[in-house]
This record gives C-alpha cells, structure tokens and sequence, in this order.
C-alpha cells in the first residue's frame, strides 16, 4: 500500500543563508562544535502530525511539517543545566499547545508554545533598521511572495488559509513552571487534562494535571483536577519476576503510548513485557485497571471431568500459540489460582521477547511490539481480550540468512494514521511493512559494495525515530548519530512515500483501477487500454501521470481523498478544504473561483462518479451533506446539482451503477437511487438499515459493499435492493459477510447473519459483473497473498466456535477461499478481462556516483488464470474450466498460463510420487519410458472423463492413484479420496488447439525423472511428434524433436530431423531449416549428420563439398515442383566459429519479440470432448475452431539426457543445451516467455546452436 519514491531530504539543524554549517566550520578549525551542534536526543510529533519538536541536550525546536522548517527554538542557559539536569525525553499536550521536558535529574520543565500573530517565524534582529515606521518587521509581502515563488505542497501563506489559522503560523516558547520528581522519572506521555509520569522507584504511575495556561486561572476541581498516583506492586495483574533471595518486585514503565481511545493506554515495562490498561479518574480504588498481553507467563488450566472428555492418558486443556514459540496467548487475567498450574516466571524477558517499543494502530485495532532481537511481534487487541496476530521478520520477508541482514533492537515503531504502513526504527537500518506483514522497503540490501564513499544518506544505517506526516506521503527519520560533529547535522530526513488511493478511500471504482497517489500528483495505471504484451512488459510506461493544481495543494494539503470514474477518465481530489477535479479527455483541472466557497466546507466520507456527475459526502458548518456537481459546469455553490443532509456524519461511500450506499458514524446504512431526468438529477433515499449489534465500532470500518441475488436484479424491485442484498464489510482486518433473513412476521423487518471470510484482510475487491464465472467474485489480500471466493452469494455458512475451547481463538471460524494466490509484490488492482494481478515492486538503488540512495519501483504482473483453472479441475468441473478458459483464449500469453498450469500439477503429483519410493517414477530416472503398449493412455483412446480407462497398461504411478492406493498430502487428494489431477488437466487441455504446444514446453522445462508420468498421461512423445506434422505444426514438432533426442538413439534423432527439414524445405520456410540445421550440427560434434542431412534434402548444390566444421556461407535451396511460383531466396546460412558456448537468453529476448496481433476466434464446446483429439483420438462432440496463439516456450538450463532402446539403451549422453530441460517454471514470470523456434518468416534470425556439453564425469 506504501512505498518510498524518489530521494530522500535532509533537514539543516544548523541553517542559515551564506553562514557556513556550524557543524563543519567546528570540524574544519579542530575546535570543539558549538551548541547548536548538539546531536539530536529525542523526537516527537503532535497527534495531528502538523508540528513536532527535537530535543538536545540544552535545546528545544518546535518544526512544523509542511513546509519542514524549525517554528521556535529555546536554548537553556548553562546554569539551569546545572541546577536542574540536562534535557532526556519530552511530551506534547494534545492540543500542541504546551510541551513537558524531562530532565536527567527528574525534574519536569512545562513550556508554553504560545503562537505569534504575524505568519513569518523569523524577524529581523534588533536595531537601526530592522522595522518600518509602523513597527512590522522588513519582511515580504505574500503578494510579493507568491510573485517570486511558487508554493509546494502546504506551503501556503495566511491569505490562502485564511481565518485565524492563518495567524498561527509563528510561534514562541514562554517558560511556565518546573516540578521536581523525587522517584525519577523513567517514561513520560501525555493526554488532553494529564501528565502520565512513570517512575522508577518506587515503581509506579503518576497522573499529574496539565497546569493551566494563565497562571491566574484556578485548576480544576474534583477528582480529576488532582494528582493521583498508583504504585505498581499493588495492582495484581501485573507479573511480578521473582527475585534472587527478596521479595518478587515490578518492573518500572520504561515506554508509553496511546490507544487514540478514551483512557486507554499501552506500557512497556523494564523487563520487556508489554500491558494494555484503561484509566478512570473518577474512584476511589485503584485508577488503573490493564492486563499483560506480551510475554504473560503461560498458564496451564488443570483437567476435570466436567471440561475434559478425554480418556484418562489424555493431557489437560494447553494454551498454546502457534504464532510465536515462546509468547504467551492473549492477555491473561486474573483467574482462581486453584484452576491453574504456573510454570515459573522468568524474570528479564530473553532478546527474543523482550520488548523495546511499542505502537498502536487504532484503525485496525493492532499493537505492535519491537524486540531486542529485530523482530516485530503484533497483535490484535479488542475490548477485554488481546491475541497475537503475526510476526514481522526481516529474513524471513527476504527468505535470506545473509550476514549483512543484522538489524539491531527496535528503536522504534510508527504506524501511519490510516493503519497501512508499519515504519520499524531499527539500531542497523529502517524499513516499512504494510498492514499484515508485507515488507514494502528496507534500507538493508546487499548492494552497499556499490555505494559511494561519501554516502550522506545517513538514515539507512540506522535510526533512533520515526513518524508520519499528515497524509501519510512522507516519513520523517532520526538517524543514530556517530561521534564525529559532521555527523550530528546530518540526523533529520524526510522520505517521500507513494500509496494507493484505496488507502484513503476504499471504493468499487479504485479498486478496479490502479490509482497512485503522491504528494502533489496522481497516477492512473493505463495498461488495461493497451496491447497484451504492453500489459506484461515491466518497461512499458503506461502510467498517466496527473499534477494536482498548484494554488490548491498549497492551500489545502494534504489529499485526504482522490477517487477515479468507472471509465477511469474522471478524476477528483479532495484536501483539507473545498475539492477538485479533473478530465483525461480535456486535461483539465476544474477548482473554486471563489477561496471563501472551497474554504467553507470539507469532503468527510469520501467522492463518487456516475457518469459525468460527481457526488461528494461534505461537512459544511458542522452539517453533514450529500452534494452533486457537475464535470460540465464550473465549480460554484450555485450549481450545485442536488444537495442530501444526512442526520450523522458519513464515515464512507460506495457507488454501484446507479445505487448510493452511504454509511454513518451512527452505525446506519442508506440506500440511495440516483433518479436522472432530462433537466434534473436528484437522490432517493430507498430506505436504511442500522447495524446496531453488529458492528461494534463505526469508525474502523475500512470498506463496504454488497452483492444482490442476480433474481432479483431481473425481476426485483430496486426500492427492496437493501432487504435481499448480501453486505460485505472490512472492519478490524475482518472480511464480514451479512446475510439477510426476514425476522419474524413482519415482512419489512430484515435480521442478519455474519460470517467470517477472512481474517487479515487489508483491502477487497468485489467485481460483481466479472467475466464468466467471476461474477460475484471476492477478491482479498492479506499481506502474503490473494484470497479468492469465486461466488460469495453461495458461500456457506461457518459455525461459531465453541468460546470454552480456548480462549484466545477468533469468535467464529473463517470461511475457506475458493483460490489462494502468494505474491512477491504488492498487487493494485486485477485487470479480470486480461486475466492478470497488477502491482508494484519497490527497490533502492545505490550507485557509486552518488551520494544518497535513490527508491524506485517497477510494475510488476502476475497470471490468476492458472489458479482459478486448478481450482475448478480439483472439483473435477471440466466444463467450468472450460467455459472460464473460453474467454481468456484469444491472449497472447494464455498458452503461457496453461502452460504454467500443466507444470504446477505435474510437479506436486510426480514430486509426491517420488517422496512416496514409487518404482515406476525410479526407473523413470534411469530413462526407461512407457513401453508402446502404455500408449493407450486417457486421451489416446478417447475417455473424457478424467479416469484411466480399464485395460490400461501404463504405469505403475498412475494406475495407483486412480485405485486410490496412494495417499498424496498434496494437491492429488479431492473430496477426501486420492485421485489424479494430471489425467483431468490432458482433458482440459485438449479441448484448446495449443495443447500440444503446452505438453512440450512443459517437459523441456521439467526434469527427465518426471517423464514417465507426463507422457503416461498424454502420450508418447513419438506419437505426439507425428501428430503435429500430421496437422503441419512443424515448428511445434520441432520442439518434439528435442524430447526425442533425449530419448531415442543419435541415427532415430538425425532421420527425424531430416524428415522434418524436407517438409520445411518444402513449405519455404527457412528460418525453420536454418535452427534445424544447427540442430542437427550441434547433436554431431564430427559433422556427419549434418552433412547427411544436407544430403538428403539438398538444399546445398554438394553437399560433399560442405566444410564439417561450419557451414558454408552460400547455398542453393532445393529444387521446387513445377507450377509453382519462384520461392524467396533462402537466408544465407553461416556458422561462425566464435559462437558463444553458452546460450545467451537475454540476447534471444531482445532478437525475438512477441507478435501482438491474434486473429478473433469462436469459444470452444465446453462440454464435449474434441472431434478431433490433438492427443490422436478422434471422440465424439463438435469440432473445435483452431486458433493461432503465440506462446512462448521459455529457454531453460542444460541438464543430461537419457538415451533408451538400441544401440545403447541406458546410456546417459551429454544433452545438448538445446534441448532445454531442466528449468522450473514456478521460478519463470512472463518475461521469460521465449520460444527456440520462431512462427512467421519474417521473425529475427536465431542465434547458432551451440557446442554440446561435455560428457558427465564417470561415477
């Protein structure tokens, strides 16, 4: 969902016009640095992220974010170091408008951070000159200003924001008061009326009142104006370690931070156990109430009848967590002691464990613990109970042990405030996750070799703070400062960040597109509009990159909103203020002519098109409103199309065809129907639905749709579309499905039954009118990959789990997907009409010529189709598969995707097959293929069932597993009986005309000792051979030719070979006679075949004459019948003897690119088998119409060949590298689809076989 863009900036702690860095004057006079040198010690943001303060030893700064410049500055004099301690930590007031410093001493300083009535932070210096007769400093003008300079993004002057926030942009810092803290303070937080002060000893918790700002004003009375302080020893549900010989003494809180709920709060104790606890002011017993949710000891119910129903051997009822070995599940409470059987508390939690920060991220109610070791343990965390969720781990991310992945402790941890991204803070490096576990960047890669040796960008080595700046388009890092004096004012950068609009607004229309949003600018994936192979290609730009207006992103940064058309031509943004909006077709920008009208309302609850008209969940005044625009008129309140108050604010919108749904904070849904006339279009409120009961928390619902019965969107009335509709919810990383049951008598009134789909859900997609049987289809991802419910209207049911099993489990089961897709990359979005998954994949690029590190991404492609097809075979649904792989034929890479699909089966059965001993997969290795008599296989003599005919005689393998004999834990097993899956995909295949195109890619890219089992299923390679020069396939029978070489004597190969080549010769095509002739040189290191190979088909004049090391460089072809017209010259056929030894992919890449023309084909039958079997046997059904796809056969690694039948049956022969066996698919994206003979005559000229491999030493 996030990922860094471009460079990084560095912040000046010493800044100042021709006045040289502090910092490197001090290094360069060898004298000790100034002050204002100091290294930065702490950091910390206000809650709205628009300012935030740095701390020194002696200095405080407030800097606002936007533009990022230091506000205020206070340097304390030596002698109140010295009478009250150096500055350690600080906290803001939730207001921002005061700020606590801790000082070594325990002593707490209260600043005051008072704004300043002019807009500029600086004046002039005192003196001669300095200000104008009326007293205002010599300052420019903001017209002048705005004369001069263009103002980036929030870079505005007080005009245009106008109001009293305008005047807010100076401030000062004025001293308040000092308190002393005789227990010593060991962390420090901060809510709007208190001080929460931990202290060290004794340990406990101290909530202070913030003093008022006037200090004649009286602080408030009763329980909540007073100071109240609970020591810890005393609240039992805190762990106590025992100690060595003493009595068991609590941990002091060494870490603090804030749910973003009322009077709830996180701690980290000194032992590396973390606590969730709520405040209450007002009672005379304890204040605090919490439980402990990391690193709890584990506690072991004892066993009793009445709870256990096991046999007398059996071991009592065990929490466990499967998620982190040695954590403890949940959070635990009090419970009877006598119920319960406690190992023994550790006391230090080992660096495993032990928890050096914390955050929290309220939207998705997650709270995230760094470890001394790296790691990043997070959990969810609800009202009354707290559970782990997943693990973050750098080298397992990277599935790399490397040396150079040593990140250090935790330092710290940020979320971003929409819960997408997850900023760690380590003592090594950075990185940045998303929600549930994807690791979206490090700065830990292993291309430091190539850095340069001036490298400035410090914050890649590690970093001590982090935090997110409003909107979330930058990350503001504190590096770990070194000792030299260079080095300490080079601690503050700012990183930009891109993200997806979805991000911001979850919404049908921006899922279905991939739309990016920046800081100033928008990008709008084009590649659905383009050519397949433009798709694929991760270096076609088909990106549309769109500038927002200047003078609105000054005055109303950041974007809180952006949304995109069904059509994908119309776009709009929505900052802190007002909207705008925007058309491809026009490329033009549309904003207010009046500042007052944009400055009078905000955009809460998100944008919508239909068709030309924008709708827009406003707040005006405090009144929450629907409001229409149209992209025609200009934007005014006059032409405000329609205007809809709502009773609550909106949280979000969805738009389905011409059907609103608008959800409220009061836990409402409405249903609106879009009514347009030939003058007017206005909104009709069809009714609304409260779920009240259901969703707990409003405002952490993250997405929403619906699915109406396809009955009913025929024959149904769009007034009831609210009572039959099927809701979908994102709440909590939850994927909620409602279904509706009428309640009772009362026909109107509608009661719902939740389900659980999926847990760690970040975001969703519905796509409610997909291709074929993708209609109703719920796409998810969870951070590892896609999730996939092909039909979520004929979901079933899930059971609620039994609450006394264990308690730390989820409330109800989840309900399996029907497709599980892994990813590497970060998808956006799926382009279903061209049967791919889009994304992107971020990297950093260090380069020796510069000085700082550079993010990029690239875009990157994934094919679903092969996933969806295994899914329907495994339910053995032929015609399903069938009727879905219809649709998606005319791809260019479809035989790719089939291809794909034929490997990844072949794999886990024969792979399951070898693990289990099998004989037949053993001989298999030792080159012994079916015999002819295991010919009569599925498709050779026409079952179409999937099931081995009786009286086959294949092998072995494939006779055991349709008895059922074996057992498979992989993918064999259907319906809980074991069967094959490879027979089933031969049929499947065999309904498409690049079957047998398919079937030989597939073998030249898997290992000989599979075979046996792919051509007991399909046929022998021989038969297949003459199968495709039966039909003229000469170029996929040329392909067959490299599996018969691995498998028939030299002599069976050469006359194979030369048969081809004359039927080649024949039709003219000469690209194909000139790889056949280096084919046939490079399997003869002496020449003969070649040179009986020009012999017999004559395409030289004498062949006799022929040079064996190379070929000649001219040649005649072959004489032609008569009647027909003169053919084209032939290429002129050479061999040069500086040939490369091993062939070079990625030239063959470059000589050889993919046609995208297809030609438009007729859909297969779906039901019946072939006329005619591409696999030889003619079955009953329609004819297939053919199609000319050009898939690709990928080049694959050398391996040995294996040579059967006589002369030399069982002898292993060096195989040429020609043949190209031995490359695993699953590791080949679709760059890699590359085939060794080119169609059309008119392809590049190949580049010369080469040498054969020497043979393979002795064993």
């Amino acid at each position: 969902m996030y990922w860094p863009t471009g460079v990084a900036k560095r912040l000046h702690l010493t800044p100042g016009l021709g006045v040289p860095d502090a910092a490197h004057a001090a290094a360069a006079d060898g004298a000790a640095p100034p002050p204002a040198a100091e290294p930065l010690l702490a950091l910390a943001a206000l809650p709205d992220r628009r300012r935030f303060a740095t701390l020194t030893r002696s200095v405080l700064s407030v800097w606002s974010t936007r533009p990022p410049r230091q506000l205020a500055a206070l340097r304390r004099t030596p002698r109140s170091a010295e009478q009250y301690g150096e500055n350690v930590a600080l906290a803001w007031r939730a207001d921002g408008h005061a700020v606590c410093v801790v000082t070594s001493t325990s002593y707490l300083l209260l600043f005051l951070v008072a704004p300043l009535p002019s807009p500029h932070s600086y004046v002039p210096a005192s003196g001669s000159g300095s200000r104008a007769t009326s007293g205002e400093p010599y300052a420019p003008n903001l017209p002048t200003l705005r004369a001069s300079f263009a103002a980036a993004a929030g870079e505005h002057g007080a005009e245009l924001r106008g109001g009293v926030e305008g005047r807010e942009e100076g401030v000062e810092i004025v001293f308040r008061l000092v308190l002393r803290v005789d227990a010593g303070v060991g962390s420090v937080s901060s809510s709007a009326t208190h001080l929460l002060l931990g202290t060290v000893s004794p340990p406990a918790m101290q909530c202070i009142p913030w003093p008022p700002d006037d200090p004649e004003e009286a602080p408030p009375e009763g329980p909540a104006g007073q100071p109240r302080t609970s020591i810890l020893a005393r609240l039992d549900w805190l762990v106590r370690p025992p100690a060595d010989g003493q009595q068991a003494e609590v941990p002091h809180i060494v870490s603090q931070c804030s749910a973003h709920a009322p009077d709830c709060y996180f701690w980290l104790a000194f032992d590396g156990r973390a606590y969730q606890s709520t405040v209450t002011f007002d009672t005379r017993a304890s204040i605090w109430r919490g439980r402990c949710f990391h690193g709890a000891p584990r506690r072991r119910r004892a066993s009793h009848a009445s709870r256990h129903s096991g046999g007398p051997g059996d071991s009592p009822l065990k929490v466990d967590d499967a998620a982190f070995d040695a954590h403890n599940r949940g959070l635990t409470e009090a419970t009877d002691t006598d119920e319960l059987d406690e190992p023994p508390i550790p006391g230090m939690l080992p660096d495993d464990l032990r928890g050096t920060a914390l955050g929290i991220n309220p939207v998705f109610s997650l709270a995230a613990v760094g470890l001394a070791s790296g790691r990043i343990a997070v959990y969810t965390y609800a009202a009354g109970r707290s559970r782990p969720s997943h693990t973050l781990d750098l080298r397992e991310a990277l599935r790399s042990t490397a040396s150079y992945l040593r990140t250090g402790e935790v330092k710290a941890v940020a979320w971003s405030d929409d819960g997408y991204a997850l900023a760690v803070a380590w003592e090594r490096g950075w990185s940045v996750w998303s929600t549930y576990g994807k690791l979206m960047c490090s700065s830990l890669t292993e291309g430091w070799d190539l850095a340069s040796p001036g490298f400035s960008d410090l914050f890649m080595h590690g970093a001590a703070a982090a935090f997110w700046v409003p909107g979330n388009t930058e990350l503001f890092l504190l590096h770990i400062p070194a000792d030299d004096a260079v080095s300490t004012d080079q601690q503050l950068f700012a990183i930009s960040f891109a993200k997806s609009a979805v991000a911001g607004q979850h919404s049908p229309d921006n899922t279905r597109y991939a739309f990016v949003q920046l800081d100033d600018a928008v990008l709008v994936y084009r590649g659905s509009d383009q050519p397949d192979m433009s798709v694929i290609n991760p270096e076609s730009d088909v990106w549309h990159h769109i500038k927002i207006p200047q003078p609105y992103i000054a005055a109303n940064w950041p974007i809180r909103y952006a949304c995109i058309s069904a059509d994908g031509r119309l776009i709009a943004v929505a900052g802190r203020r007002g909207l705008a909006h925007f058309s491809s077709l026009s490329g033009r920008w549309k904003c207010f002519a009046s500042r007052s009208e944009e400055q009078s309302f905000a955009v809460r609850g998100g944008l919508q098109w239909y068709q030309h008209v924008l709708i827009a969940a406003c707040s005006s005044g405090g009144r929450p409103e629907l409001r229409l625009y149209s992209r025609d008129a200009e934007l005014d309140e006059r032409n405000v199309l329609h205007r809809e108050e709502l009773p609550s604010p909106v949280v979000l919108t969805s738009l389905f065809d011409n059907s609103l749904l608008v959800y409220t904070q009061d836990n409402t849904l409405y249903h609106f129907l879009i009514d347009t006339t030939i003058d007017a279009i206005r909104l009709n409120l069809c009714g609304s639905i409260t779920f009240e009961g259901v969703v707990a928390e409003p405002g952490r619902v993250r997405g929403m749709s619906w699915m109406i019965p396809p009955t009913h969107q025929q024959l149904g009335d769009p007034m009831d579309d609210l009572t039959v509709a099927t809701v979908i919810f994102l709440t909590d990383g939850k994927l909620v499905l409602l279904r509706p049951r009428k309640a009772g008598e009362d026909l109107e009134e509608v009661a719902y039954d939740m389900q659980i789909l999926g847990d760690h859900i970040e975001y969703f997609w519905t796509h409610l009118s997909g291709i074929g049987t993708l209609e109703n289809s719920l796409w998810g991802y969870d951070g590892q990959g896609i999730k996939l419910w092909l039909d979520a209207l004929t979901i079933e049911r899930a059971e609620r789990l039994d609450e006394e099993e264990d308690e730390d489990a989820p409330e109800y089961k989840t309900i399996e997907e029907s497709v599980s897709m892994p990813l590497d990359f970060y998808p956006l979005c799926v382009l279903i009409e061209k049967g791919i998954v889009i994304g992107v994949d971020p990297e950093v690029s260090l380069r020796r010529t510069l000085d700082f590190a550079i993010f990029r991404s690239s875009t990157n492609t994934h094919l679903f189709l092969q996933h969806v097809l295994r899914c329907y075979l495994e339910r053995e649904l032929l015609t399903e598969a069938v009727l879905f792989a219809s649709h998606y034929q005319s791809l260019v890479y479809f035989a790719h995707a089939l291809e794909i699909l034929l490997h990844a089966v072949l794999e886990d059965e024969a792979d399951a097959l070898l693990d289990a001993g099998d004989e037949s997969m053993a001989d298999a290795s030792n080159g012994d293929l079916p015999s002819s008599s295991s010919a009569n296989t599925l498709l050779l003599h026409g079952d179409s069932t999937g099931m081995t005919p009786s009286g086959s005689q294949g092998s072995a393998s494939l006779q055991q597993l349709a008895d059922g004999s074996f057992a498979s834990n992989g993918d064999i097993t259907t319906n809980g009986a074991a069967k094959p899956m490879l027979p089933l995909v031969v049929a499947f295949l065999d309904h498409f005309d690049d079957a047998l195109d398919v079937v030989v890619g597939c073998a030249r890219k898997t290992e000989v000792v599979r075979w046996s089992y792919l051509f007991d299923a399909v046929g022998e390679p021989r038969e297949l051979f003459e199968r495709c020069i039966a039909s003229g396939h000469l170029k996929t029978a040329g392909s067959y030719l490299l599996v018969l070489h691995n498998l028939e004597p030299l002599e069976e190969s050469t006359a194979q070979a030369v048969r081809l080549l004359k039927l080649a010769a024949e039709e003219e095509n000469w690209s194909l006679c000139r790889d056949l002739l280096r084919f046939t040189r490079s399997i003869d290191e002496d020449g003969s075949a070649l040179r009986h190979a020009l012999h017999e088909t004559g395409l030289l004049q004498d062949a006799s004459l022929a040079p064996t090391p190379s070929l000649g460089r001219s040649g005649r072809s072959s004489p032609r019948p008569s009647g027909l017209a003169p053919p084209a010259p032939p290429p002129t056929l050479a061999r040069s003897t500086s040939a490369p030894t091993v062939l070079d992919t990625s030239l063959i890449e470059e000589e050889e690119p993919l046609s995208p023309t297809i030609p438009q084909v007729a859909l297969p039958h779906p039901g019946l088998q072939r006329a005619v079997s591409l696999f030889g046997t003619p079955a009953s059904g329609p004819p297939v119409p053919q199609v000319s796809v050009n898939g690709r056969v990928m080049p694959s690694a050398p391996s040995r060949r294996i040579s059967t039948g006589s002369p030399g049956a069982g002898r292993i022969f060096p195989r040429s590298p020609s043949a190209g066996l031995g490359m695993s698919l699953s590791r080949v994206g679709l760059r890699s689809t590359e085939r060794l003979w080119e169609s059309g005559a008119s392809a590049a000229r190949p580049r010369g076989m080469q040498a054969p491999l020497p043979p393979a030493p002795p064993e």
